[in-house]
């Protein structure tokens, strides 16, 4: 029986407008993350939302949850829990939090989760022209992988325990590979070193990627690396001599615009085989 006071949940189907005017009475809340909230309406959209205990708790939880229905512009069925004491708000979130690599170690069993949540952020950023690093979601990170964990495992595979293993170098390769197989043997080429003259794209990117110590910086830091594996990797199928590479000189303008171009549209094509 319901204790008298007692806070009472219940599954409710909510849709936009209840969703406005919910937010509209809550207080108190932290400041709003905008890729937390586009992430959640990306798979509210996409049908990959589930009930869980986490839902809406009025005056403690839930905004970023109600903004992601806003977002999405569907109605979407959640636990509300009314009648939560104010002070519930302390405990709220305030243990570690399980993340999307956690998930996909724990019920994916998936291999190097980290390493493969990292690449497949970069190739989100060089698909879309993000700046700053996304907020894939679990369902985000579940589709890269469906679609090009067998590239990054090929990768992977020929540099594991070599400075190559690196996100930046995995995801321009990864990203690259739509374009054929010489773009495989262009990464063979960069891990092994052997024959390479200076002014080779390998020989380059390898002394960039190998005595550069490029991997220090943010996401932005990292994403002008992997322009550089592009860079690299778009002489060698051209073959043009490349001697210097630079990535402040990649991250905007007509030649990197080109490569991208490039590489997307090899990738539309492989992928409509």
């Amino acid at each position: 029986m319901q204790q008298p006071g007692a806070p009472r949940t219940e599954l409710i189907t909510i849709t936009p407008a209840m969703a406005t005017k919910w937010l509209s009475t809550m207080k108190r809340n932290r400041s709003l993350s905008l890729a937390t909230v586009k992430g959640l309406a990306a798979d509210m959209k996409a049908g990959a939302w589930k009930i869980t205990h986490q839902g809406i708790g009025f005056n403690v939880d839930g905004q970023h949850r109600l903004s992601a229905v806003i977002e999405a512009d569907i109605p979407v069925t959640m636990l509300v829990t009314h009648g939560l004491p104010r002070d519930a708000q302390d405990v709220v979130d305030s243990q570690r939090v399980r993340t999307v690599k956690d998930q996909l170690e724990l019920i994916d069993g998936v291999r190097n989760a980290m390493g493969k949540t990292a690449v497949c952020k970069i190739i989100y950023a060089l698909e879309h022209g993000a700046r700053g690093s996304p907020k894939l979601t679990l369902h985000q990170t579940r589709a890269f992988l469906a679609r090009d964990g067998e590239r990054m495992d090929r990768v992977y595979g020929i540099c594991w325990k070599t400075p190559l293993t690196a996100a930046p170098f995995i995801a321009g390769i990864t990203f690259a590979l739509g374009a054929g197989e010489r773009v495989f043997e262009f990464a063979e080429m960069v891990r092994n070193g052997e024959g390479l003259k200076r002014g080779d794209p390998a020989h380059t990117l390898r002394d960039f990627l190998l005595l550069g110590n490029q991997f220090s910086g943010g996401f932005n830091e990292r994403v002008g690396v992997t322009l550089c594996v592009l860079r690299a990797a778009h002489a060698h199928l051209h073959g043009e001599r490349l001697n210097i590479l630079r990535p402040t000189q990649l991250m905007s303008g007509p030649l990197m615009e080109e490569i991208l171009s490039f590489f997307r549209l090899a990738n539309e094509t492989a992928r409509s085989k």
